[in-house]
């Protein structure tokens, strides 16, 4: 990853993303990296199901940006709810049963009950 020389705007970022420069990629990834990924690790508790989740959150974001509307929310938001949507989607799919607890969202807990055999 190339080091970041400047700061973009919300708006900045979202139109970078939208053209798919790389710049934009690596922005959104130095910029939101650190505090999704220690969510996502509160949330389900294991370094690789985080790794695994960061992973498809940037991946929708970079593919869905074009779904973000400024007047709905901040970028910042917009992501945390993207990373929320991927934990559940995560956690159905490897069969983990889990009750959200989103009172007070964006903070949300998450608690993994049991993983269920197929």
């Amino acid at each position: 990853m190339e080091k970041i020389l400047k700061n973009y705007s919300d708006d900045e970022l979202c139109s970078l993303i939208q053209q798919k420069k790389k710049v934009g990629f690596d922005y959104l990834y130095s910029k939101h990296c650190g505090l999704l990924y220690g969510v996502a690790l509160n949330a389900v508790k294991s370094q690789s199901y985080a790794e695994e989740i960061i992973h498809k959150t940037f991946e929708k974001v970079w593919n869905n940006i074009n779904n973000y509307k400024p007047q709905s929310a901040t970028l910042n938001i917009w992501i945390l709810s993207v990373l929320f949507c991927t934990i559940k989607e995560y956690l159905a799919e490897k069969n983990i049963s889990f009750k959200v607890n989103c009172d007070k969202f964006p903070i949300f807990s998450i608690q993994m009950l049991e993983e269920r055999v197929c």
